[in-house]
């Protein structure tokens, strides 16, 4: 019963964008009926379809938990990515083929009739929303991730709000809304996705942060790359955190408030108190270890599907590569707290980058065993070396955490065994 309340829940968001979609869609019809003009039919559609996935895009960046719950911010974000291209696309030809169509029908050439449009100002918006759409989607894909700044990809994603807002003042003015019923079905789709993303991505988090008065206790150097915060507070216990997620943090110090990050939950949450360890990469976590003592902190989430309650064998496996660690500590954790079967496959290139493995060590037991694998002496993890150590492997689900190149080849290695990709649970904790 549990299972299949799950299943249904699962649903309701994919159920809700093909049923609105099937809506815009006779919408369209019911415009194009009355348009003789093929191209200004096919830029209504577009425009439409533009305007319907991006209030999605909002949705599924937003941290909503009915969405984020039964579908996990890694794949949202991967449906998000998809969703992006897709709108796009749609919206790059949504003022060109009106243009075109329009200029058609009187006989105008097409760059005069666009000038004409810009001496009204809701095309003047539409044009900034266009732009800014484009520019977003474009940085995004091919930009952001691999050279600029996560404060800076941030604040980018931020304009996607201004854009969907001049873009829906835009439509709202536009001549196919004339009739109350659309009018109001798309004010109500705004409205509906506006009141999400103000209280999950807002109200929710500054709430509870008031409410459960986060501030960071203890700052543990745990090598000279390596750092743990741990954060205490009030009532944290309904947060409902669960080993294996991660949080949003923004330490309200100076040098730190500017920016927010997501850090995996190195420990089973308990006892009052939340723990993050973080590894000093760029230029934020680097300075991490210089956090004062006391210091509040806005704490967003719980977040993630990457949890124990996944596992639906007798046994598991746990494969991490380097800070990878972070979250399957804190699931190999509950994992021997429960009498769960499991076994943690940890690699690092060396000794001294095995972080946590005196707990690692403590949290042992006949049915938690930790095996290491210093990548520097045997390679990289490959089919012979996880069998040779896992020979039930097929008979387990598998949790891996680790740098994208280091998961991605391990996907490929268990694939070699016979593992089924339904069993392999892996979060890249990518943010939108």
């Amino acid at each position: 019963m549990q299972s299949l309340k799950f299943s249904f829940l699962k649903s309701i968001a994919p159920l809700l964008f093909f049923a609105n979609l099937a809506v815009v869609f006779s919408f369209w019809l019911s415009v194009s009926l009355r348009v003789s003009n093929l191209l200004i039919s096919l830029g209504t559609l577009a425009g439409l379809l533009a305007a319907y996935f991006a209030l999605w895009q909002l949705l599924l960046i937003g941290r909503v938990a009915w969405i984020e719950r039964f579908w996990g911010h890694d794949k949202l974000s991967r449906i998000h990515h998809f969703l992006g291209i897709t709108t796009v696309s749609v919206i790059f030809f949504h003022p060109i083929l009106l243009v075109l169509g329009y200029s058609i029908d009187s006989g105008e050439a097409p760059l005069s009739h666009f000038l004409g449009l810009l001496s009204d100002y809701k095309y003047i918006l539409a044009l900034i929303a266009y732009l800014l759409l484009l520019s977003i989607v474009f940085i995004s894909l091919w930009i952001i991730r691999k050279h600029l700044k996560y404060e800076i990809w941030y604040f980018i994603h931020i304009a996607l709000y201004l854009a969907i807002i001049l873009a829906f003042i835009h439509q709202k003015s536009g001549r196919d809304f004339i009739t109350d019923l659309r009018a109001l079905y798309w004010q109500a789709l705004f409205y509906l996705t506006l009141a999400n993303i103000i209280y999950y991505r807002f109200l929710k988090p500054l709430w509870q942060s008031l409410n459960c008065a986060f501030q960071v206790v203890e700052v543990k150097k745990e090598n000279d790359d390596v750092v743990s915060i741990i954060i205490g507070g009030e009532n944290l216990e309904k947060l409902e955190a669960k080993a294996g997620q991660f949080m949003i943090f923004r330490f309200l110090a100076k040098n730190f408030w500017r920016e927010t990050h997501p850090f995996s939950l190195s420990e089973a949450p308990s006892g009052g108190r939340l723990r993050i360890t973080i590894k000093g990469i760029g230029d934020f976590t680097k300075k991490i270890s210089n956090l004062p003592l006391g210091t509040r902190v806005l704490v967003e989430g719980p977040l993630g599907l990457f949890i124990p309650e996944r596992s639906n064998k007798k046994s598991s496996l746990l494969i991490a590569g380097g800070i990878g660690i972070t979250p399957l500590r804190s699931i190999f954790e509950e994992f021997a707290k429960t009498g769960h079967a499991v076994d943690l496959i940890y690699s690092a290139r060396a000794e001294r980058d095995f972080v946590l493995k005196n707990e690692l060590n403590l949290l042992s037991n006949p049915n938690a065993k930790v095996h290491y694998i210093e990548t520097d002496k045997t390679g990289i993890l490959t089919s012979d070396i996880i069998k040779k150590m896992i020979p039930d492997i097929i008979e387990r689900d598998v949790f891996l955490c680790g740098p994208p190149l280091m998961m991605k080849s391990v996907i490929s290695e268990l694939k070699k065994i016979g593992v089924s990709k339904r069993f392999i649970y892996f979060e890249r904790f990518q943010l939108g």
